[in-house]
């Protein structure tokens, strides 16, 4: 079981769910409906406590989230499935590759037990928002990088 504390949800789930799903937007090349997004971000958010409840075993709820995820994106946002799939995957990635990052950063840190830091929920989430910058900023890089093709396709 991975319980979340409302410290967590509010500072670490929401930033997460409005990252993702303006990836899933960016990633799809879908101009962003901003309700949808607001809601499917919240929901996102609250599914992810939620599915932390079960009591299941460690990288299952992963796939339910990202089950989840595909699931909101299709009925709700009404994005063609193979681009959410696509879409999902690349963001799962990506956030895996930041919240990677983020540690073995940490881990160069001398005299830093990440262990004993990470049972504490307010420093646990302040250790994480780093990754949640990274993300940001690469899918800020992927949102530019579309930006520009559509300015040359123009020319």
């Amino acid at each position: 079981m991975l319980k979340l504390e409302p410290i967590e949800f509010f500072l670490r789930a929401i930033p997460e769910g409005l990252l993702i799903i303006l990836g899933i937007y960016v990633l799809s090349k879908t101009n962003i409906d901003k309700k949808k997004y607001l809601v499917s971000s919240i929901v996102y958010a609250i599914t992810i406590f939620c599915i932390r409840l079960l009591p299941i075993n460690y990288g299952v709820h992963t796939i339910l989230i990202l089950l989840f995820l595909v699931l909101l994106t299709i009925s709700y946002i009404k994005i063609d499935v193979i681009l959410t799939m696509r879409s999902a995957l690349i963001v799962f990635l990506l956030q895996f590759v930041s919240e990677g990052i983020n540690v073995f950063v940490l881990r160069l840190i001398p005299n830093i037990d990440l262990d004993k830091l990470f049972l504490n929920p307010v420093l646990k989430t302040l250790l994480g928002i780093p990754s949640l910058i990274i993300l940001a900023a690469i899918i800020y890089i992927f949102y530019i990088l579309d930006k520009r093709k559509d300015v040359l396709k123009d020319v």
